[in-house]
């Protein structure tokens, strides 16, 4: 099945493209996603979405289909669905 992987702010910056489109199982959580777009591209990408062990990095913002999911959701993709992943803004 297919997912659309929107990358923001900082992570928009690591990954190089606003936007890809994957292939993954039909069993694939959004945790595994995330990971898999963390390996497929390079460390600058990767040290943004995960820390040294592989865990999600905890100030990660993670959307599912516009609706926010915390990192250790499990829940399974559909497909079709839109996965956004960014960093927090911060200004003043």
């Amino acid at each position: 099945m297919q997912i659309t992987v929107q990358y923001e702010a900082q992570a928009r910056r690591a990954a190089g493209v606003g936007s890809d489109t994957i292939e993954v199982s039909d069993a694939c959580c959004v945790n595994d996603c995330i990971r898999r777009v963390a390996d497929a591209h390079g460390e600058q990408l990767r040290s943004v979405l995960v820390d040294t062990n592989g865990e999600i990095q905890p100030a990660l913002l993670i959307f599912l289909n516009d609706v926010q999911v915390v990192r250790q959701a499990e829940g399974v993709l559909s497909d079709g669905d839109t996965l956004t992943l960014m960093t927090p803004i911060s200004g003043g």
